[in-house]
């Protein structure tokens, strides 16, 4: 009789024949080592790993335990819908609105939506309870639909519509890549060195056993970060005297968003989904993020010498809170779904 139970790291369901019950093996998803559970007999007579939940009826988790246990895959598809909607309004909302008008404010919050989008699918590729070769598959497509959305509002909005258009494109999706591992590389670090981990219905104190790669996942991330460099080396633009005009300012930028990512993504994912009180935790990383675009607004005015208008605090402000809300949001729901954050590393037992 085959066991079928969920892998305690990725959360991807497997059936083992009961002979192998109480060993351990490779997970056929992520390859971590697992224990095969025994038997134990549910009721109505059906039959479960032994430690699984069994919800029952009068309890929360037994209403919506459809939801905690259901794939992942709708709840996405709507968020990638979302995200490319306001991708596309960003530019053609531009088109209407002036540098002193109030209404600017709506621009700036969809740029903050934009950021979020950026810090959300880092999350996706580096901590999504799914195989390697899933989350690149996955990582792949939505920005490309993410940025084709944020094009075709460029294409709509004839007054922002640049005569080298095509050029414009064609260096950013070169440089997206890059961008991409840059905004990943605090995770990646996190998810290496510290054993960073979400999986669905784990005990978010329990350590999450360190974090094991196959030959095959560093041969491809090897490939994936090659390929990143070269299409960000053909992506220096015509209009340039020479490389370094364009590569230089490449650089800063990559690691500035390396920078952003580190103070404004890790700290929202451990609100979200690993602490215990996330009233005080959410306003810590809001503040956080409310910190980072004041001293970004000094920086600048003590670059230039002169000061910065008080537009500039509001208009910013709107879209850090923007970039909160909307990446905070997206985690809370797959808190609420049933996904927590661990950490550090557990000795498997004999």
């Amino acid at each position: 009789m085959p066991i079928r139970f969920p892998c305690p790291h990725c959360s991807v369901e497997a059936d083992v024949s009961d002979e192998y019950a109480g060993q351990f093996g490779p997970c056929p998803a992520c390859g971590h080592s697992i224990r095969v559970p025994s038997l134990a007999a549910a009721p109505g007579g059906q039959t479960i790993a032994e430690g699984s939940q069994w919800p029952t009826s009068g309890d929360l988790a037994g209403r919506f335990g459809y939801l905690r246990q259901g794939p992942i895959w709708p709840f996405l598809l709507v968020g990638v819908l979302l995200s490319a909607f306001s991708s596309f309004v960003t530019v053609p909302l531009m088109s209407g609105i002036g540098p002193n008008d109030p209404q600017a404010a709506l621009v700036f919050m969809c740029v903050g939506a934009i950021g979020a989008q950026g810090a959300l699918h880092a999350v996706w590729c580096v901590l999504a309870p799914v195989g390697f070769i899933k989350r690149l598959a996955v990582g792949v497509g939505t920005g490309l639909i993410l940025f084709g959305a944020w094009a075709l509002g460029f294409l709509v909005s004839e007054k922002f519509l640049p005569p080298d258009f095509r050029e414009i494109v064609r260096t950013g999706l070169l440089c997206l890549p890059l961008m991409a591992i840059a905004i990943q590389s605090p995770l990646w670090l996190a998810r290496t060195c510290f054993g960073w981990r979400v999986a669905r219905g784990g005990d978010p104190s329990r350590p999450s056993g360190g974090a094991t790669f196959a030959l095959r996942d560093i041969f491809i991330a090897t490939a994936v970060v090659a390929l990143a460099l070269s299409a960000a080396r053909l992506a220096v633009p015509d209009s340039v005297s020479s490389d370094d005009e364009f590569l230089l300012p490449l650089a800063i930028t990559v690691l500035a968003a390396a920078g952003i990512s580190l103070l404004t993504t890790l700290p929202a994912v451990v609100a979200t989904l690993r602490a215990r009180r996330i009233w005080l935790a959410l306003p810590a990383a809001l503040l956080l993020d409310v910190m980072i675009v004041v001293g970004f607004i000094e920086i600048v005015s003590a670059i230039e010498g002169s000061p910065p208008p008080w537009q500039a605090y509001v208009f910013l402000a709107y879209m850090a809170v923007s970039f909160f809300v909307c990446l905070s949001g997206v985690l809370l729901v797959a808190r609420g779904l049933g996904f927590r954050l661990s950490w550090g590393r557990r000795k498997l037992e004999d």
